[in-house]
């Protein structure tokens, strides 16, 4: 199934944004709509919190996603077992490449977290923040902060505290994406 474009036409609404998302994977994974439409229902089924937020993904990772959906169960339940007191699916539609992740580097990211930090359980602020598992980004942010911050500042804890600092005090290129020119 196609559908016409005239982009000085076209209303850019979620579900046109969607659509135009599904086809690029669909012909990435040379499946048919139909095909694809089935899978989508099928990880949707296993992400609930994902179906709202297709028209946000990129076609590439979509059709990455969609490419083994037995790998996408069992990290899942991999992770439902590092984070038992989190909403997995909250989680993952939030930052859904951690379904293409290795659940072991997760697991030791997660661990490196909670020591930079100085808390013993993530889960209540990975829900929410899954980024906060880049730790990369949690290394970065905590060195800006002290940048910032009079000397003295716990910005561990003020991070710990606050995990949207992880997007305010973000910098680069890989956490910001790259210039659109």
């Amino acid at each position: 199934m196609t559908f016409d474009l005239r982009e000085r036409d076209t209303l850019w609404t979620d579900e046109n944004k969607a659509r135009l998302v599904k086809l690029v994977a669909s012909n990435q994974l040379k499946l048919s709509q139909e095909e694809l439409e089935l899978r989508l229902h099928e990880l949707v089924s296993l992400v609930p919190d994902l179906g709202s937020k297709v028209h946000m993904l990129k076609p590439d990772l979509l059709a990455a996603l969609l490419q083994d959906l037995d790998k996408a169960a069992h990290q899942m339940i991999r992770l439902k077992e590092t984070f038992p007191d989190s909403n997995i699916s909250l989680m993952v539609s939030k930052r859904p490449i951690m379904l293409l992740q290795d659940c072991d580097t997760i697991v030791i990211d997660a661990r490196k977290v909670c020591a930079l930090l100085r808390v013993e359980n993530l889960d209540s602020l990975v829900d929410k923040h899954p980024g906060l598992l880049d730790i990369e980004a949690v290394e970065e942010v905590l060195d800006e902060l002290r940048r910032m911050m009079p000397s003295g500042t716990d910005v561990r804890k003020m991070l710990a505290n606050d995990p949207t600092l992880l997007l305010s005090a973000g910098r680069g290129t890989k956490r910001l994406g790259d210039h659109p020119d």
